[in-house]
């Protein structure tokens, strides 16, 4: 996965097809932690990081 800038100013990291309905990864952009999941078709991205454990995100289930 590869970042690049798109056209509203945003940095794209992957492609939708790349994190399959269920599926959730993490990638660093510039030096942080994004928890990526794919939920009911569409892609969310979040800091890796719990704002109450200070735990990443990445380390545990995704539900729905």
């Amino acid at each position: 996965m590869s970042e690049t800038a798109n056209e509203r100013g945003g940095t794209r990291i992957t492609r939708s097809a790349d994190v399959r309905p269920g599926e959730m990864t993490t990638v660093e952009v510039k030096g942080v932690g994004v928890f990526l999941a794919n939920v009911g078709g569409t892609v969310r991205a979040l800091r890796d990081r719990c704002s109450h454990e200070e735990a990443p995100l990445s380390e545990g289930e995704l539900e729905g």
